[in-house]
């Protein structure tokens, strides 16, 4: 997943795939970037961030910056 986000202040979406629903929420807080993503269930996903930083993760990941 590589959302470009540009000034956007939140970000809300949800991707159907073969394994299941995959849910992305992203919201800008005064310069601190949060990152909540959803995976189904025995998928293996990757968030690339707009500095080029890979985090690779299973089920879900927050991650703030």
């Amino acid at each position: 997943i590589q959302p470009r986000l540009f000034d956007l202040p939140d970000l809300h979406g949800t991707a159907a795939t073969p394994l299941g629903e995959v849910r992305f929420d992203y919201q800008n807080d005064q310069g601190a970037r949060q990152y909540d993503v959803t995976l189904p269930e025995k998928a293996e996903g990757q968030l690339i961030l707009p500095s080029g930083k890979r985090l690779s993760f299973t089920g879900r990941l927050r991650y703030t910056e």
